[in-house]
């Protein structure tokens, strides 16, 4: 039995007139982006969201993951980064990716 083709994608979908990333281009950078000033306004997390944060901390510190530093933002509790190292054999091999 033959399978129909995928319908084509709408206007402004992958694939269609301008794709995802020209609609993400348009859109304001408070609406994508977390760190956004306007999107850090009044964050003020719950007790609750702190001590997850702390308790996954300390759980990826007790059993770290090969070539992943997470590290606390100094003025944000609720951003974690990860410093990822290339791992070996790879094109990455050798460098520090800060996310």
């Amino acid at each position: 039995m033959a399978s129909e083709p995928p319908p084509a994608p709408p206007s402004g979908a992958a694939g269609g007139s301008g794709g995802a990333a020209a609609s993400l281009l348009r859109m304001p950078a408070s609406a994508w982006d977390p760190l956004h000033p306007a999107n850090l306004a009044n964050r003020n997390p719950s007790l609750e969201c702190r001590k997850r944060i702390r308790r996954d901390l300390k759980a990826m510190r007790a059993s770290p993951l090969p070539l992943i530093f997470p590290v606390m933002d100094e003025d944000l509790a609720t951003v974690v980064h990860a410093l990822i190292v290339g791992p070996f054999d790879t094109p990455y091999e050798g460098g520090f990716f800060w996310y």
